[in-house]
């Protein structure tokens, strides 16, 4: 089973261990690689080491490369329950701020905001609250309000909602 939020799974393909991100890192330093990239994308870990191995990658990459931007969709859960253990998601709510673009969902961003998001004013409150630790772009997407889910015809809604600090110091500033 590779994908925790589905029962049935999709195959058995191998996960990235914290020893096995280490093995990757040391072989991109060792060819010297490091400096070659301007972006750092993660989603679904699943496993709390694995993503404080990333996070303690960052200093070394961003002296490598100053402008490299890290995106983290940081993958916990959905539809009120985690996909991932407690010390991942505190793992999660621990480098969350290291990250210059933050794309969670709505459980996740109440999960790192650490409040409900029952509607847009909460929604930007808890964007807020990512700011000021230190995230630079929040993207919320699959946001359902209370008493929403349906437009006139009856279509189940999605929202997103985007933030940006604008002249502030964000992650690795």
């Amino acid at each position: 089973r590779t994908h925790t939020g589905y029962a049935a799974g999709f195959g058995a393909a191998p996960r990235l261990d914290a020893a096995a991100f280490g093995e990757l890192l040391a072989g991109l330093r060792r060819n010297g690689l490091l400096g070659g990239y301007s972006g750092l994308l993660t989603g679904y870990v699943g496993d709390a080491e694995v993503v404080r191995a990333v996070a303690a990658a960052l200093p070394e990459l961003r002296r490598e490369n100053p402008g490299l931007v890290w995106l983290c969709d940081p993958v916990m859960g959905d539809n009120g329950r985690y996909y991932v253990s407690e010390d991942c998601a505190a793992a999660y709510k621990d480098v969350a701020p290291l990250a210059d673009v933050l794309t969670p969902n709505q459980f996740e961003l109440e999960a790192l905001a650490g409040f409900p998001v029952r509607g847009e004013a909460d929604a930007l409150r808890a964007m807020g609250v990512l700011h000021a630790r230190g995230v630079r772009t929040v993207i919320t997407s699959s946001i359902q309000y209370e008493g929403e889910g349906a437009d006139a015809g009856g279509e189940a809604m999605v929202r997103a909602l985007a933030s940006e600090v604008v002249g502030g110091a964000g992650a690795g500033a």
